[in-house]
């Protein structure tokens, strides 16, 4: 699949006639393209900076697109000294007059640049407004002051005092002074040296009050908490074969965090507190687990402040992470934390974070979305050392037992779909897999007869749940007819369950250790977390 600009056909007529031939279609005046299959705005998404870099040469990507570096709602603003839009399928390029490339420009594909940060905050802060349905061309001054406020708990005052510099630079090379005295009052509120600096955002103003918070992180919170606001109820109630859930529930939390021990093993230090010798800290750690969420008491309470969910966590974090002194048990971490790409928030940030998610959780009514919504509040914050994933799960367990619902439990077998659940909503604000994996974990965990250790494994074995690949975890109402669970050799596990068909995931390490989950058919590794999607033939009720 090409580009094709009409400089590269033989005469002017050659691209109409290719086009009224079926060999080309027009994407705009003198722009073609020879792939005549895909929509025209797919092809523009994929070869935008060629085609910009072509009809505006040398632009600078600048002002409310300065910051992201692409398109944006179908807009992308340059500075460039042609004067009208470019209307593209699905994108239009907004170009204005503005000094072209400045030596601190960063050059991207296509022959353009993107502009530096000062030159980004010191653009932006010209007054604009919408037209004709357009976006502003520059970002508000609230826009401004939250994008400051949210650099500067990773910004030490050297950098920003170079950042200062540079912007008076570009400020004086482009006759900008008002710019640059907006920006220049709105890192003083950031930084302290200004706080009687008057500033519209709610971030600023919280970072100023020694109260930051993670603004995107809460801007996600919110969007989780109305996409679960839309989720039909899920009443499931437990049945009395229950006993020896907890126990498994304990298990696979720590398994999915590499804590690994044989289910023999693992029972004698939870259930008989036989502790080895060899792997001390580890198997403190399925200890822990186990003896909260094996108590009810401590399950069942209600949280109804959020200095009561806090005390909570801490609580139950610190029971876990008992045997691991190091790790700070039951205190937030100092330092950040990181996994594959995602950073999470910032230490500084934590509290006021863990705050602000908790009080847009805390308008959710239903168990399920609650038990949801906590699992990912934790594990988005990751407000520990270590022990983020385990202490969100018994978090998430607590808003069903509380309530009288089915527990959830994550088998290694579920591992990976449930991890690229909660990377594809904290990379695309997406939802959908992580309520589809708990919810198919809801009905398998209320499936399991748990009444006693040797049933409940040999269940657990039968529907896969052990397994780390091949086929997939199926529910007990989807197994054959006269299966029986005691004759485990003999059975036909060849068949894919319905979680298979709903997520397929690889685990690929980064080399450092990390691990990176990819959703995608089995032998290819795909986007980032990204998923396939559920086959149109698969009925919406089996998932």
């Amino acid at each position: 699949m090409a580009i094709i600009f009409s400089e590269d056909l033989p005469s002017s007529r050659a691209g109409t006639d290719a086009v009224s031939q079926g060999k080309l279609r027009r994407i705009a005046q003198g722009i073609y393209t020879d792939d005549m299959r895909r929509p025209l705005d797919e092809v523009v998404a994929e070869n935008w900076q060629r085609i910009v870099g072509h009809e505006l040469p040398g632009a600078v990507i600048t002002d409310r697109s300065a910051f992201t570096g692409k398109p944006v709602d179908g807009h992308l603003f340059v500075a460039h000294t042609r004067a009208r839009t470019l209307e593209l399928p699905g994108l239009t390029i907004v170009p204005a007059s503005g000094p072209a490339a400045q030596p601190d420009d960063i050059p991207v594909s296509g022959g353009l640049y993107l502009a530096s940060e000062h030159r980004g905050f010191i653009d932006n802060a010209k007054p604009s407004r919408a037209v004709r349905g357009r976006p502003p061309r520059t970002l508000t001054r609230e826009e401004i002051h939250t994008r400051i406020a949210e650099l500067t708990p990773t910004r030490t005052k050297e950098q920003w005092a170079r950042f200062q510099k540079n912007a008076e630079g570009y400020a004086a090379a482009s006759a900008q002074p008002e710019g640059l005295a907006d920006i220049s009052a709105a890192l003083g509120a950031a930084t302290g040296d200004r706080p009687s600096v008057d500033s519209p955002s709610t971030l600023m103003n919280a970072l100023k009050t020694g109260r930051p918070y993670d603004h995107a992180r809460v801007k996600l919170f919110q969007k989780f908490a109305d996409d679960l606001k839309q989720q039909p109820p899920r009443p499931r109630t437990p049945t009395a074969n229950q006993e020896y859930l907890p126990f498994f529930d304990a298990y696979f939390s720590n398994f999915i965090e590499g804590t690994e021990f044989g289910v023999e093993e693992a029972a004698k230090i939870a259930i008989d507190g036989q502790i080895p010798v060899d792997r001390p800290e580890d198997a403190h750690d399925v200890a822990g687990t186990y003896r909260i969420v094996n108590d009810p008491a401590e399950m069942a309470l209600t949280l109804t402040t959020f200095a009561d969910f806090e005390d909570a966590m801490k609580r139950r974090h610190a029971a876990i992470m008992e045997g691991r002194p190091g790790r700070r048990p039951g205190e937030y971490k100092l330092l950040s934390n990181r996994a594959g790409d995602t950073e999470f928030v910032h230490p500084d940030q934590v509290l006021e974070t863990l705050k602000a998610g908790w009080e847009i959780g805390a308008e959710l009514a239903e168990p399920f979305t609650r038990a949801a919504y906590s699992l990912f509040l934790i594990s988005e914050v990751h407000p520990f050392v270590d022990g983020n994933g385990r202490a969100a799960r018994i978090m998430m367990n607590a808003e069903l037992v509380r309530a009288g619902q089915q527990r959830i439990i994550i088998p290694i077998n579920l591992r990976n779909e449930y991890l690229s659940g909660l990377v594809r909503l904290t990379n695309y604000g997406n939802s959908d897999g992580l309520v589809q994996v708990m919810d198919f974990a809801q009905r398998y965990a209320g499936q399991i007869d748990f009444t006693d250790f040797d049933t409940a494994w040999r269940e657990l074995r039968g529907t896969n749940a052990f397994l780390r690949e091949g086929p997939g975890l199926r529910l007990p109402a989807q197994m054959p007819a006269g299966w029986s669970y005691a004759d485990l050799d003999s059975a036909d596990m060849s068949t894919p369950s319905l979680i298979d068909s709903i997520i397929n995931v690889e685990l690929a390490d980064d080399g450092t250790g990390r691990h990176d989950y990819r959703a995608g058919q089995a032998g290819q590794l795909t986007d980032r977390g990204r998923y396939h999607e559920r086959p149109a033939h698969l009925p919406e009720q089996q998932l």
